[in-house]
């Protein structure tokens, strides 16, 4: 009886342990991002079998217009489907999941757009599933 529940906590702890390093290897994301025009972003994204974790900030100051950023979705080279949280003379945070295929995501592509007469977009990078 002994051995074998010696067995079973061994075998919890390299389920336990594996898991955690599958979290950290499926982490991206990307630290503030300003467009030097009306606002900044910031997110941590975590990715699983089959959906995506955002978290972070969009942040608008008080020039014309309001700031988004936008989150576009990518499984199997195509995109699956866009996100966008948006702040207007305020900091606004985000904690949201977005559920995808089978396999998951393969990367998400983000943005940080100004919402003014020129609507310009800052790209802000490609965060891939898997490293």
């Amino acid at each position: 009886m002994r051995r074998s529940l010696t067995v079973f906590i061994i075998a919890l702890l390299g389920l336990i342990g594996g898991g955690f390093a599958a979290n950290v290897a499926n982490a991206s994301g990307f630290g503030e991002i300003c467009n030097k025009r009306s606002g900044c972003a910031a997110a941590d994204m975590s990715f699983s079998n089959r959906s995506a974790t955002i978290q972070g900030y969009v942040f608008d100051d008080k020039n014309e217009g309001s700031t988004t950023v936008m989150f576009e979705f990518y499984a199997g080279g195509d995109i699956y489907s866009t996100q966008t949280r948006t702040a207007n003379r305020e900091k606004r945070s985000f904690n949201f999941t977005e559920e995808g295929p089978v396999g998951g995501f393969d990367f998400i592509r983000a943005w940080l757009i100004w919402n003014s007469g020129s609507g310009s977009y800052k790209w802000l990078g490609d965060h891939r599933n898997r490293g």
